[in-house]
């Protein structure tokens, strides 16, 4: 049984196509993820999972290993404030 959930996260230091593509093609790689969507001018992903497979901390950890750290957008409507709502060191 699947259990699809849309997990957008802010990922503050992606800045670039090629940071942006290095996410998306390390994501997709992983068991359990659907779709990733980037947009690069807010500096968000959305990324459509199997939570049976993967849950969103998984994810996040997943999204630090690959040198991008970031956290989840709990409200989708909180998507204006987004890029400064992530605190990396």
């Amino acid at each position: 049984m699947k259990l699809v959930k849309e997990t957008r996260l802010s990922v503050p230091t992606m800045s670039c196509g090629g940071c942006a593509r290095g996410i998306v093609l390390a994501l997709e790689a992983l068991e359990g993820v659907a779709r990733v969507k980037v947009n690069l001018r807010n500096r968000t992903l959305e990324v459509s999972h199997d939570l049976m497979l993967l849950s969103t901390d998984a994810l996040a950890e997943a999204l630090e290993e690959t040198g991008f750290p970031g956290c989840e957008i709990p409200d989708l409507d909180a998507a204006s404030a987004a890029p400064g709502s992530c605190q990396v060191d």
